[in-house]
């Protein structure tokens, strides 16, 4: 639960700073001080949030889903719990790594929905057991020499 809020939290502060925002908009409009490259080396930190873990999906189309019901949620006048339902599908399906596990940087890429834009990262896995690709925004993210993207 506790991993929930904090997620919850991270992309409604993202999306609310994005409010609005289009790629001419000047920088206080956009969440991110910056964003990855490909072939950047990054670590997924969810620190930001208070948490120990940051999260990412399997796919981009559950990345996308998440994205869009957080920002359906901000047009609809519903209870926490009532978006929580909504959301438990989408959210049973995230996965949680470690502060600290490292990535590479496959894919970036810009995603609007509503008026509201995020970026998408797709970044490789390549710490431990972690050997997969995953689908996140910067928020979840920092540099290799620990720098946020989130502002």
């Amino acid at each position: 639960m506790n991993r929930t809020i904090g997620r919850i939290a991270m992309t409604i502060l993202a999306l609310a700073l994005a409010c609005g925002s289009t790629r001419s908009a000047n920088a206080s409009a956009n969440p991110y001080a910056s964003v990855p490259s490909v072939g950047d080396s990054v670590r997924f930190d969810g620190s930001a949030g208070g948490e120990t873990k940051a999260w990412a999906y399997p796919s981009q189309n559950l990345l996308e889903s998440f994205l869009r019901s957080t920002i359906d949620a901000s047009y609809q006048s519903q209870s926490y719990d009532q978006y929580q339902k909504t959301m438990s599908a989408v959210l049973a399906s995230s996965l949680e790594f470690p502060n600290g596990t490292s990535a590479v940087v496959q894919r970036v890429q810009q995603f609007t929905y509503r008026g509201h834009q995020d970026i998408e990262v797709q970044a490789r896995m390549n710490t431990g057991p972690y050997h997969v690709l995953v689908w996140t925004t910067p928020a979840e993210l920092v540099s290799a020499a620990g720098h946020r993207y989130l502002h």
